[in-house]
């Protein structure tokens, strides 16, 4: 996995969901399902899992395989 340094930039859909990951934890203390940031970007869950899965693979997101609200920044913003 990227370090914070050697992360890849984001396309502007991986940004957008990015930065409404690090909103909602910051204003509620806990990570978002995928369910939920499916339905925040009207999209199907299954489009959502493989953007964030492209998100982790660059380095800017993390979770715990098979747990629930596990999504955790990784490195700074």
């Amino acid at each position: 996995m990227a370090t914070a340094t050697e992360r890849k930039p984001l396309t502007e859909k991986q940004q957008a969901i990015f930065d409404w990951v690090c909103d909602f934890i910051g204003s509620h203390g806990y990570s978002p399902t995928f369910r939920q940031i499916s339905t925040a970007f009207g999209c199907a869950t299954t489009n959502t899992f493989n953007q964030c899965t492209l998100i982790r693979k660059k380095g800017w997101l993390t979770w715990d395989e098979g747990s629930n609200r596990t999504l955790r920044v990784t490195g700074g913003e």
